[in-house]
């Protein structure tokens, strides 16, 4: 297990949570430890870096830049997210630069240009908030901390914790869990605007009440408003907390808001397939497809990616694995999911020998 450094100044305190403790230890997949080509049989065999490095770059030059698709995930640091735009975008000119949980990004953005101006709050507000309410949020995945720092709200500072959405991660913490499907979560939203009087349902006006009343609230939103179809469920939840309160906006990954903000992720949706051949992928490790991107790589004649591990949905999907190190086996730059801080991270463990950076690797494959 990993141990935090205790720290009395944070609102985390330096604990840290299950994810941080033990998830890091856990590889989701067998270690990639030399580079893979997969033969035109369908075999896959370990190769030297220079033959791995000769068939991708062959493989882009085939294809051209405006049939290269270049993704990157948020889970990797803003020192790798720049030099894999450099590579994708300047070097090779793809045709279209995009980050895994672009989609999220893309909602995210349109729900800011058509709603409330607002500046999102940090994650650290909320232990000294008297009223949490959660809206369309797992957390027990991507973001158990939150769930600590919540509990702290409700014992230290008395605060009430109400739950919006398909699961309560909160558990007893919460003093109010309605459920609601993706497409009701707007119409609550809704409903804290208008006047209490209007609403009939006993918890749901028990919901309105708790949310008047308070004096410092904040409104932490997740998945359920970032992933959805549309924007006007978390353009109204910039509406609620633009009438009162803070926003809290939960990103998929650890370093979401660096990507967006250094321009990796596409602000337009892709339809269809595209006119994509070819593919350069770079994960951090651990990351899960989703269905439409998984979809749209299968379409590929050719992709590469850089990753840690070699998971079954890239051993049907690539056609070179490259080994790099995980995020704990190298130092780098996080941005804060508010995206006002950046944090300088130190390397935890040493990663096996002979593995290259990501850097290295991208600098290799430029032109």
């Amino acid at each position: 297990k990993v141990e935090g450094l205790l720290d009395g100044q944070g609102p985390d305190r330096g604990q840290l949570c299950r994810k941080g403790r033990f998830d890091v230890m856990k590889s989701p997949a067998s270690r990639l430890r030399e580079p893979m080509v997969r033969d035109e049989n369908g075999t896959w065999r370990e190769a030297g870096w220079d033959e791995a490095f000769d068939r991708v770059r062959g493989a882009l030059k085939a294809a051209g830049g405006p049939a290269l698709w270049g993704l990157v995930s948020s889970r990797c640091s803003n020192e790798e997210i720049i030099a894999f735009k450099q590579l994708a975008a300047q070097d090779w000119g793809a045709g279209r630069l995009d980050t895994l949980d672009g989609r999220h990004f893309r909602i995210t953005a349109a729900a800011r240009e058509n709603g409330a101006s607002f500046d999102e709050a940090s994650w650290r507000t909320i232990p000294s908030s008297d009223f949490v309410l959660l809206v369309g949020a797992g957390l027990k995945e991507n973001h158990p901390i939150i769930i600590s720092l919540i509990r702290r709200a409700v014992m230290e500072n008395k605060a009430k914790a109400a739950v919006v959405g398909r699961v309560n991660p909160l558990g007893d913490w919460a003093r109010l869990f309605l459920p609601a499907e993706a497409d009701e979560l707007e119409p609550m939203l809704r409903g804290l605007l208008a006047h209490s009087g209007s609403v009939s349902d006993r918890e749901y006006a028990e919901l309105v009440r708790l949310f008047r009343s308070s004096r410092d609230p904040v409104l932490i939103v997740g998945e359920g408003l970032t992933g959805a179809a549309d924007p006007i469920g978390l353009k109204r939840a910039l509406d609620v907390a633009s009438l009162k309160g803070r926003l809290v906006i939960l990103k998929p990954n650890g370093n979401s808001a660096g990507a967006w903000k250094l321009g990796a992720a596409s602000v337009e949706a892709m339809n269809g397939k595209g006119p994509y051949t070819a593919g350069l992928m770079c994960l951090g490790g651990g990351e899960t497809l989703e269905p439409n991107v998984e979809g749209r790589l299968g379409g590929l004649k050719f992709l590469a990616v850089m990753t840690p591990y070699m998971t079954e949905d890239l051993v049907a999907l690539a056609h070179v694995l490259i080994p790099r190190p995980t995020w704990l086996e190298m130092e780098g730059t996080y941005t804060s999911a508010d995206g006002s801080r950046e944090v300088f991270k130190q390397k935890v463990l040493e990663p096996p020998r002979g593995i290259r950076t990501a850097e290295q690797t991208m600098a290799a494959l430029g032109r």
